[in-house]
């Protein structure tokens, strides 16, 4: 049986804190890369934040900001073993296993959609006892030497930048027949806007009223919140009112005495009752 929707999570500032930035920022600033690439690195971010706050930090930047990161990883032997080590002081938002294992339970596919790396974050949910939830993992992807598992360089074919957050999350949608006005996306950032193709669909996380009002631009809703229980009960509530709304039509459809269905469906309760009896003249 197909599903009726499909979930899509941005991973830095949604599923995890927005006070650890990003895993990049985590690796960079815990002994990840040698003193002389923390210091390339962090003039390269001041750069392209100066840009990203202005508005005009485009896709070749974005582009060109990730490729020398993964260089300088490359450059400084950075391997996935270090890699571990440094995340391990990553936890996720509390809630976001308990809305895993609901859509689980409910056999609605979700992924993650990222600008992150692929391989760190499949790291971060092993570290957090949620290895292989997610049903596909979309973000820039390492080539990583087999025996040492130091990083070699990045697949070309796979970088996550401006708005391809909205080509992968259709293509997910895709991969179960969902049409794309059923696609949920859950995000902390303007880029986010691009999981799905509709507003009303796309839950924003802020930590502060400032950051809520940017949000509300691009975004049907906004919570201001540390947890994710508030998007467990974001995502209840749009499923519930599409079956409501489906359960309505369904009653539209055969109201009419003359319809030769045996059975309608309530407004009010959802449950099935008989057909109103067939009027002769």
């Amino acid at each position: 049986m197909e599903p009726n929707w499909v979930v899509v999570f941005d991973f830095d500032g949604t599923l995890i804190p927005k006070s650890y930035k990003s895993l990049y920022d985590v690796v960079d600033s815990n002994g990840g890369v040698t003193k002389h690439c923390r210091s390339m690195i962090i003039k390269m971010r001041e750069k392209y934040l100066q840009k990203a706050h202005a508005g005009k930090l485009s896709k070749d930047d974005m582009r060109d900001w990730l490729i020398k990161t993964i260089n300088l990883y490359v450059k400084s032997g950075l391997s996935l073993n270090k890699v571990e080590k440094i995340l391990k002081r990553v936890k996720l938002r509390k809630g976001v296993a308990e809305c895993f294992a609901f859509l689980k339970k409910k056999k609605i596919p979700f992924a993650i959609v990222s600008y992150g790396i692929r391989q760190f974050i499949e790291i971060a949910f092993k570290l957090n006892g949620l290895d292989g939830m997610a049903d596909k993992i979309y973000a820039t992807e390492l080539i990583i030497s087999p025996k040492k598992r130091t990083i070699t360089g990045h697949n070309p074919r796979v970088v996550l930048s401006g708005k391809s957050k909205n080509v992968f999350s259709r293509e997910f949608a895709g991969i179960y027949n969902v049409s794309p006005e059923n696609i949920l996306g859950v995000g902390d950032s303007s880029g986010d806007a691009y999981l799905s193709d509709y507003k009303d669909n796309i839950l924003g996380i802020a930590d502060n009223q400032e950051e809520e009002e940017k949000l509300k631009k691009s975004m049907g809703e906004v919570v201001i919140t540390k947890n994710f229980y508030e998007v467990i009960s974001w995502l209840k509530r749009k499923m519930r009112e599409a079956e409501n709304q489906e359960s309505v039509n369904n009653e539209l459809d055969c109201a009419d005495p003359n319809c030769g269905k045996e059975v309608r469906i309530c407004r009010n309760c959802d449950n099935f009752m008989p057909r109103p009896p067939k009027i002769e003249n």
